[in-house]
Order: structure tokens, then sequence, then C-alpha cells
């Protein structure tokens, strides 16, 4: 009985492999037969009409330069507001400063709402804030549909002048930052 089993397993082995091969040779004859260009520039694209609206410009009294783009095929508003700074511009002494500005600015809410509150609430838009730094600037940005766009932009002002900085939220930061560096001991490429 064992050696008949035996011989039923690798009998339906070899009809599987001999399947497989014989996909896999038609497969590749459907494929070299195909009358493909073996030259991107032969395979032709068409004319594809690009219409990018220029945004308008103006500058605020504040000096802060606005650029509108108004499209009318998605209900969605979104705005990026640029910050000077960045690591580059970190003081020796506190390498990561703005990294955590960035990171927290958003995360810490701002002053009179909590984070949580914060998070329901554009969640149960659909909405979001978001920040950042990198190595020259930061960024702070919104999004939103546009019957939102008063709330959101209200909240999202709020956050960028007025940030409360979190404690719970920064530890929490805090502490995954000290895991990541630690981390890096465990891959190689990092250790030089």
């Amino acid at each position: 009985m064992r050696r008949l089993l035996m011989a039923s397993a690798a009998l339906r082995f070899v009809v599987s492999q001999r399947v497989f091969f014989l996909t896999l040779l038609v497969l590749l004859t459907a494929c070299a037969s195909s009358r493909m260009s073996s030259a991107p520039k032969d395979l032709g694209t068409g004319n594809i009409a690009l219409d990018i609206k220029k945004p308008v410009r103006w500058v605020l009294s504040n000096g802060l330069v606005v650029l509108y783009r108004h499209d009318d095929e998605v209900p969605i508003m979104a705005g990026q507001l640029y910050l000077r700074g960045g690591s580059l511009f970190d003081p020796p002494d506190l390498t990561g400063l703005s990294a955590f500005v960035g990171s927290q600015m958003r995360e810490g809410s701002t002053t009179g709402v909590s984070p949580e509150a914060l998070d329901q609430r554009l969640d149960s838009l659909g909405a979001k804030i978001e920040s950042s730094y990198g190595s020259e600037n930061g960024k702070a940005s919104f999004s939103c549909l546009v019957e939102d766009f008063p709330e959101i932009f209200r909240l999202f002002s709020h956050v960028v002048r007025e940030p409360s900085f979190d404690s719970k939220r920064l530890a929490l930061a805090k502490k995954l930052a000290m895991e990541g560096v630690q981390r890096r001991k465990d891959n190689p490429e990092t250790m030089a």
C-alpha cells in the first residue's frame, strides 16, 4: 500500500511538471511571436493633450505669497505652507530638533484642542493636516472636501500658529526615535 501511495505521488509530480513546462512553452511561444517592438521609441504614444492651468499669484499684507489654482473636476481643497528652517539649521547640540518640531506641530495638536479630538475630527471629515521638516525647509499641509474648508483651514491655522506640543505624544516620539537609534546597531550598513 505504501509503495502504491509513493508511486501515485511520484506520478502526480511528473504530470504536474509536464503541465508546468508545457504551459511555460506555450507562454514563451506566444510572447516571442507577438509583434511587439523591441525599441520603446517605436511603440508610439499618440498625442497627449495636457491642460495645466497656471496658478493665480498674490501677496498678502504680511508678505505671504499665495499661489491658487482652481480645478472644477475635484471637490477638494488642498494647501501647503512652506516654512523656513530645517535640519541644516539645527544647533549643533540639538540635532534633530526641527524633525521633532515638524512631526509634533501636527501630532501635538493646538491650544484648546486635544490631539485625540483633532484626530477624531479629521477622521470624521476625511480630512488631513500634516507637518514636517526636511533638511532645508518645513511644510505644513491640509486636504479636505470643499464644504469642510472653513473648519479645516481654521484648525490648520491654529496648528501652524499655536501648536501645543502634547507631552504624551512628544514622549512617544522620543521613545520611538531612541528605538530607531538602537535598531541602527542591528543593521551593518549603518555601522561604519
